[in-house]
Order: structure tokens, then C-alpha cells, then sequence
């Protein structure tokens, strides 16, 4: 009885901490979808322009989860829809801190992918994974991504392959981007993209498509508009990869544009633009992406 007693307890002790961690949750002043910022049309416009730090540039654009109620930053933190209302950005029970770096979720929501550059941890690609509603501890990926030198940027696909920039020997010259498949709970040995998109520049801050149908990412090509431009390739089952595509001058300036990233819904891209040594969060209508493919078919 006396057992039955203290678990019963127990039971009650633990709910009502729940409680008062859930009345304790501190809720910033974003409302709605999205943090409630007005959409984007054919032009960039600043998302939460004061969502980030001053002269603190991310390494990442954020990644919300499929149903958009959750929201993650480099660091990395979250942020939650809770009743409309945005929370604090915390950091997440997995973040090692502010070493950890361009997080992506896989389109099932179920995974986050992160770079780690702290010094508690080995440098590498670390995989949490949704387990009854909570995050997994972090574990390194695949041995054979992780032995690689390679940049800290990784997104990945609905079937599980993941694309990463990387410098490995036999590339093209600077960074190029790899591809691993995802087969029987291992990785494949990465295979290079090729000429198409990779060159003797660097080419980094990968996206790919749920679909795998297209990529975007950063270059710092001579005959782009500026610095480090975003770029598109569009992939054929004929074909493969197409010529990269420069995303022209609504998207890139004479400074920096990295590290994209299309939202679940398929609405918005967001990108990290640097203008005057100054980052901030962008966003743009996902509608370029269609126009840039219809464009190539005539």
C-alpha cells in the first residue's frame, strides 16, 4: 500500500512540475504562422528583423517542422507555436550550445540533422530522432559521412540520402557537393555531383528538394552578381543534374546570399543575406523556384 502510495505521489509530483514549467513558458511577442510576419512576394524581405542578434551572423537559416509550429535557429534553439502564440527561443534539449550549427529536419519531421563544432563533442554530423514526442540523445551519423572533411552544411531527402559540401580529393577544384544514399540504416559511399553544378569555386550550403527534383546553394562563380551567389539545378531521370542556374537579381546582390532552405509547406525560401558585413534572415516566395523551371523548358 505504502508503494502504491509513493508512486501515486510520484505521478503527481511529476504533472504538476509539468505544469509550472508549462505556466513558466516565456512567450516572445511573435503571433501566427510563421511568427505572424507579413509574406514575401517576388522580393526578399527581411523575416523577424529583430529575431536575431546584432553582429552575431548565424550559421543557418531556420527550419520549421512540417505542421510549422515549431521553429529552430543555430544554436541551436527553438522556438514553439503554443496557442498561436511564439514562444523564447530556448535551446533545445539536444543543443550542445552555440557550436552547433545549420540545423535541417527531414521532410517526416521525425529527424534533425546538425553540425557540431564544439569541443565537448567530436567535430562531425550529429542525428536526433523524435521518440514518443521528445528528442533523442545526439549521435553521430554514418562513420563514412563523418571521416570526411568536408563544410558544415547537410540537407535531407524523404527517401533519407543526404548532400553535403565537401572537400575531398578528385573534387573540381573547391567545395563540391556529395550525395550519400540512404539504404538498409546505412550510407552509401558519397558520389560527387559533377560538373553541372560543381566547378573549381566553392560551392556550399546545399538544399535539396523532399523529392530530390532540385537543388539550391551558394557559389562564389566570377560571373555571378557578387560574393557568394544562390543557384539551382533542376534534376532529370534522363539527364541527371542540370547546369546550375544563378538565381538572378531579385534573390542575389553584390554581397552574400548562403545557406537556403524551402519551407515543409513549400511556400517560402529562406536565405541568410549579408548586407554591408550586416546578416540577416530572409525570405522569399517559393514561386521563383517555378518560374526559374518553366524558364528552361522554352
Amino acid at each position: 500500500m505504502k508503494k502504491l502510495f509513493f508512486l501515486l505521489a510520484a505521478i503527481i509530483l511529476h504533472n504538476n512540475l509539468a505544469i509550472c514549467q508549462e505556466v513558466k513558458q516565456e512567450f516572445s511577442k511573435y503571433v501566427g504562422p510563421y511568427l505572424g510576419q507579413k509574406a514575401p512576394n517576388a522580393i526578399p524581405e527581411i523575416f523577424a528583423p529583430d529575431l536575431l542578434p546584432p553582429n552575431k551572423p548565424p550559421h543557418g537559416s531556420p527550419v520549421f517542422t512540417p505542421d510549422g509550429n515549431e521553429m529552430y535557429l543555430p544554436g541551436i534553439k527553438v522556438m514553439k507555436n503554443i496557442n498561436g502564440k511564439w514562444t523564447n527561443p530556448v535551446y533545445a534539449s539536444f543543443s550542445g550550445k552555440n557550436g552547433d550549427i545549420n540545423p535541417t529536419i527531414s521532410p517526416d519531421g521525425k529527424k534533425i540533422l546538425y553540425c557540431s563544432t564544439i569541443q565537448l563533442r567530436p567535430v562531425g554530423t550529429y542525428i536526433v530522432e523524435k521518440v514518443e514526442n521528445k528528442w533523442s540523445e545526439p549521435k553521430q551519423i554514418d562513420d563514412i559521412i563523418n571521416t570526411i572533411q568536408r563544410e558544415w552544411d547537410i540537407s535531407i531527402s524523404r527517401k533519407g540520402n543526404i548532400y553535403f559540401s565537401a572537400n575531398i580529393q578528385g573534387g573540381f577544384g573547391g567545395s563540391d557537393i556529395y550525395k550519400s544514399e540512404f539504404f538498409n540504416g546505412k550510407y552509401s559511399t558519397p558520389k560527387n555531383l559533377g560538373g553541372r553544378i560543381n566547378n573549381s569555386n566553392n560551392v556550399s550550403a546545399v538544399y535539396v528538394s523532399p523529392d530530390e527534383d532540385y537543388i539550391i546553394y551558394s557559389s562564389n562563380m566570377t560571373e555571378g552578381e557578387g560574393d557568394e551567389d544562390l543557384y539551382i539545378s533542376f534534376y532529370k531521370k534522363d539527364e541527371g543534374w542540370g547546369k546550375g542556374i544563378n538565381m538572378g537579381k531579385n534573390i542575389n546582390t553584390k554581397d552574400a546570399e548562403v545557406w537556403p532552405n524551402v519551407t515543409p509547406d513549400g511556400k517560402y525560401l529562406f536565405f541568410i543575406g549579408v548586407r554591408n558585413a550586416n546578416a540577416e534572415i530572409y525570405w522569399v516566395s517559393a514561386n521563383i523556384i517555378e518560374d526559374i523551371r518553366l524558364k528552361q523548358l522554352h
